[in-house]
């Protein structure tokens, strides 16, 4: 099979005069954008751009210059989040505190619990990466335009979804298989938790999301990184969510996510190096976790089998991107802390009485993601 796209994010400056560059090539002198090649992502951060009683809105930034679709609280993705761009220091300083080069290179992400959410549809904030295939470019060469959400070139299909799955402007099939952003797909990453939330709901200390496959409403994939503040290490588990229904398939690494779960012995403490791999083949998605970079020993791998389960993602009007970065899980803390902030507060992660908010943190080393082109020839009929 063909490949569509191959972007390794993970850029080695092996040129570099830079006597500080790390083991994996990156400079800790360099912004994000110029250790990490961020061409087909995008940033939602938990920035606050406006607090008011009933309104906290996160920041969203892109690498490519276009206007972020914007339909009114009842239909667009982002709640009027405000467009910055990679690579220009003026736009990007209100995320510094929440995306940023830690010390030894690596893309620092940051999360606190009082952060702005940049979906309507979350109560979570977060910091995190996500996908567009064409690098967000939302127009063709024959001046038809891209949306940045939907069936089309800036997402990509699972590999068991039917073809013909593009709709043109008037609602009629037939632009074919070509305009989708690509099939099947593979993310694979090598990172630290550096820190997660201690405070909050039992069922909600610890617990972040760490990479997704990401459907238009729902998510076929979701993988967690939870530890306990008692607990030396953490436990990493996988979640499946049927699509259009409450109901989740889990597989465990190691550890548990149970709210009372013992110090897993083969866990991942923060700051350990660890690795993972999502990856979609037809209906098949297999989750790789390792012990240290990309080549190291392997923890477990778990397959989720979507034809099996009947998780109904196999539709000609759905779509994918993957999402990498911290995701808190942790909405009591988050209300609780917003209760507290005036308009014109400090957001840069404390409240109104100088008491940094909690948070979560993780620093990514190594991100790459790559897709089948769309010929479609293992596809459901």
């Amino acid at each position: 099979m063909k490949k569509l796209v191959m972007v390794s994010i993970f850029m080695s400056f092996a040129g570099a005069a830079s006597a500080q560059v790390n083991e994996f090539g990156l400079d800790p002198n360099l912004a994000p954008w110029e250790n990490f090649d961020l061409s087909v992502w995008g940033l939602d951060s938990p920035a606050l751009r406006e607090i008011s009683a009933n309104n906290e809105t996160g920041v969203r930034i892109d690498d490519f210059e276009f206007i972020a679709l914007r339909e009114g609280p009842n239909n667009s993705d982002f709640d009027d989040a405000e467009d910055l761009f990679f690579g220009s220091d003026s736009d990007v300083e209100s995320s510094d505190p929440y995306f940023f080069t830690g010390p030894d290179g690596g893309m620092v992400f940051k999360s606190p619990v009082n952060g702005g959410r940049t979906s309507l549809n979350t109560r979570f904030p977060r910091s995190e990466l996500r996908e567009y295939v064409r690098g967000g470019v939302t127009s063709r060469d024959n001046g038809l335009s891209i949306r940045i959400s939907g069936v089309n070139e800036n997402n990509w299909v699972l590999g068991y979804q039917p073809d013909n799955l593009i709709l043109d402007d008037n609602g009629s099939s037939g632009r074919g298989v070509e305009n989708v952003g690509g099939r099947n797909g593979l993310l694979r990453a090598t990172l630290r938790v550096n820190k997660v939330t201690e405070t909050g709901r039992p069922d909600d200390i610890g617990a972040t999301i760490i990479g997704q496959i990401h459907a238009e409403d729902d998510e076929p994939l979701r993988l967690y990184y939870r530890k306990l503040p008692q607990n030396e290490r953490g436990s990493i588990y996988a979640l499946h969510e049927i699509n259009g229904g409450s109901d989740l398939e889990e597989r465990v690494f190691v550890g548990s996510r149970d709210d009372d779960a013992e110090n897993p012995d083969e866990g991942i403490a923060l700051d350990e190096l660890f690795s993972y791999e999502i990856e979609n083949v037809g209906a098949l998605i297999n989750v790789t976790v390792r012990r240290g970079d990309l080549n190291g020993d392997i923890i477990d791998i778990i397959t989720f089998d979507m034809e099996a389960e009947n998780s109904d993602y196999d539709r000609r009007n759905e779509w994918m991107y993957f999402k990498a970065g911290a995701y808190t899980q942790n909405n009591v803390a988050v209300e609780e802390f917003n209760n507290q902030l005036l308009p014109g507060a400090d957001t840069t992660g404390f409240g109104p009485d100088g008491t940094e908010a909690d948070f979560d943190q993780i620093t990514f080393y190594q991100l790459e993601v790559s897709h089948d082109d769309n010929d479609c020839t293992a596809c459901s009929e």
